[in-house]
């Protein structure tokens, strides 16, 4: 009997062990917070295991259970003085160690699930290198630092030679061929390619011809490479944006440590976090999320967020052109409200004057 409640025990403790996942670099996790919804998201955590958090900065949690790291998050929250009690909830939604990753010169740059029996042609066929693509230099970092060179382009009728395996946690890049005459923004950007050179074309100007960045690019750690010298980061919010790019420039855009999101909620058809993508305005964050419901009450709408008071707009208005739209930022939270309170004022309002019709119409 006791051996039989040993083992209850051990398998009960083994479920929940499974359940609550150790956080490591480069997992995907979404985080919840009853109290401040703005901080609900997903987030990827970074190669030195820190969540960053907006207002609150870095929080480090490798290493730690779900439940740990819940407790971590909730005790800064309540640190920074954000809320009074904090209940946070974190959960693993993407496994480091169960993707692979992809960059450079392809058409979808990111991370896929990884399979058994996974290769080089499977993530080739999800990324779809672009016509800029060098096939011959394609390189493969492991999950422990270890690099291989695969010439890819001889791939076909070769069997397995130039097509590796790929395993959990892999990084796959598809360098852009250099010409004498283009540059090449690669990553997290719209339209990612080569780009015909012209004199005085910066960092910016070529960031805008090639659709700007994605909701998950970071614009500040972009990487500027050339042949033949070391990369170096420019920030393109800052000096770097006037950087002159010379020929065979590659420009690789990686993807944000939080993805910029801005939440819709209320009376909308989706309400939930979209892309904060470069102008994005109210009236278009509306439209995003759904549009408006049966009920929404749109000459109230309110936006607020950390940086500024919370403001009301007559959406009704901006959507009629006799008011000007407003371009909403990272973070910012679009509360479209119910008309159910002004309906119940009406109601109240229509009862009282039938009762003073049936008192005093006799």
């Amino acid at each position: 009997m006791r051996t039989f409640s040993f083992l209850i025990l051990f398998l009960v403790g083994s479920w929940a062990w499974c359940q609550n996942g150790t956080v490591k670099p480069g997992d995907r996790v979404r985080l919840n917070c009853e109290e401040e919804p703005s901080l609900n998201r997903d987030y990827t955590i970074t190669k030195n295991g820190l969540l960053i958090l907006t207002f609150l900065g870095a929080v480090p949690i490798s290493g730690l259970t779900e439940t740990e790291a819940g407790e971590r998050i909730a005790l800064k929250v309540v640190e920074q003085r954000i809320v009074r009690k904090a209940t946070v909830t974190l959960r693993i939604i993407q496994s480091t160690s169960k993707v692979v990753r992809f960059a450079g010169a392809v058409v979808v740059s990111g991370e896929a699930p990884y399979r058994e029996g996974m290769r080089l042609s499977d993530v080739a066929a999800i990324a779809t290198p672009t016509q800029a693509a060098d096939l011959g230099k394609v390189s493969i970092e492991t999950s422990t630092g270890e690099k291989l060179a695969v010439d890819y382009a001889k791939a076909i009728g070769s069997g397995e030679l130039n097509n590796p395996l790929i395993h959990p946690g892999d990084k796959v890049f598809f360098p852009a061929r250099t010409r004498a005459n283009e540059i090449y923004i690669l990553g997290a950007v719209q339209h990612p390619g080569a780009i015909p050179l012209t004199d005085g074309l910066t960092a910016r100007a070529a960031l805008d011809r090639s659709g700007g960045l994605t909701g998950a690019g970071d614009r500040t750690q972009v990487k500027l490479e050339h042949d033949g010298e070391q990369p170096v980061t420019i920030n393109l919010d800052g000096p770097g944006a006037a950087t002159l790019l010379r020929a065979g420039d590659r420009m690789v855009v990686p993807n944000s440590a939080h993805r910029r999101v801005i939440f819709v909620q209320g009376q909308v058809e989706k309400p939930g976090g979209l892309d904060a993508k470069d102008g994005l305005s109210l009236a278009e964050a509306i439209r995003e999320a759904g549009g408006p419901t049966v009920r929404a009450r749109l000459d109230q709408v309110t936006v607020s967020s950390r940086g500024r008071a919370r403001s009301s707009y007559d959406v009704n208005k901006i959507m009629k052109g006799l008011t000007a739209d407003v371009t909403l930022e990272d973070g910012d939270v679009v509360n479209v409200p119910s008309m159910e309170k002004k309906r119940g004022n009406s109601l109240g309002l229509a009862v009282g004057v039938g009762l003073l019709l049936i008192l005093f119409g006799k």
